[in-house]
This record gives C-alpha cells, structure tokens and sequence, in this order.
C-alpha cells in the first residue's frame, strides 16, 4: 500500500498549532491532524467584599479545574482577586456566577 505524500512543510507550521500523532495497524497506517485553536486570553479582576476564608478558598479550588480558566491569584493586600480565563470558553458572566456560587461578594469589578 502506497501511502500519501507528506502535506507541506508550510502546511504543517500555520497559524494554528499542529500536532501529529501517527497509529500503525499491520498493514496499515493512519495520520490523525488535530488543529488546536488559538486561545483569546483575558483578565478579570474583583474588589472583594472581605477576605476569603478557607472554605471560600477551597470552593475557588474546586473552580480551577473548569475548563477555560488559566489561573487565578488572590491579592491579599488590596483584596483582590483576579481570573485568567480564554474568553472563547468560559464567559465573565460565568465566572461572576461561580463567585456567588462560591458564596463570594465582590464589590466591583476592578478592570
């Protein structure tokens, strides 16, 4: 079995990130190209009401494994708090949501 020419070197460095993963049955071979779309990243940052406590904490750990969200940090000085988030999967609505969840008031948005 002949197997396909190689797409081009251009092709393979584009825009996207590429990756390549190569399955060899016997007698067979198969080329999987997974495109990985760029992320539009942005920052979000909260005045909170007062400090997080432990359990609050806890339940923004819980957070950090949703899908989308880069990291968080906690600016203990002026009470902020502030998200890293791909805006093409998680919205800012979303992460208000999950604050109030959370049982955390902010008082305003800082940026």
């Amino acid at each position: 079995m002949q197997m396909p020419p190689e797409p081009a070197a251009d092709a393979r460095n584009s825009v996207n990130a590429q990756a390549k993963d190569t399955f060899d049955a016997p007698g067979t071979s198969c080329r999987r190209l997974a495109i990985i779309q760029r992320m539009t990243l942005l920052e979000i940052t909260f005045e909170l009401q007062s400090p997080l406590s432990l359990q609050q904490l806890n339940r923004l750990g819980e957070f950090a494994n949703t899908y989308g969200l880069r990291k968080f940090s906690v600016d203990e000085q002026k009470n902020h708090l502030t998200f890293e988030y791909d805006a093409s999967r998680l919205r800012e609505t979303q992460i208000a949501n999950v604050l109030a969840h959370a049982g955390i008031a902010v008082t305003r948005r800082v940026n």
